[in-house]
């Protein structure tokens, strides 16, 4: 009798590890998924920093150039 339910001892516990593995891997599963949606936000802020950055550097040899325009009109007064 010992020897008929010592088999379905061991399938119980095999189907504990295979639910333990699956609630696992839905859990890696959404980790991934939030992974991929935080990637994609971080991709669109970095071009909106490249965005903002371009037009810094514009911003920037505006004022070199109004900074030389100045000197000159001292200059000339």
């Amino acid at each position: 009798m010992d020897k008929e339910f010592s088999g379905f001892r061991d399938e119980r516990g095999s189907m504990r590890r295979l639910i333990k593995v699956e609630r696992e891997l839905r859990y890696m599963k959404e980790v991934m998924t939030d992974c991929q949606r935080k990637t994609q936000e971080l991709k669109l802020r970095f071009v909106e920093c490249e965005k903002v950055s371009a037009i810094n550097q514009g911003l920037k040899e505006e004022i070199q150039e109004i900074k030389k325009q100045n000197d000159v009109l001292k200059a000339t007064c």
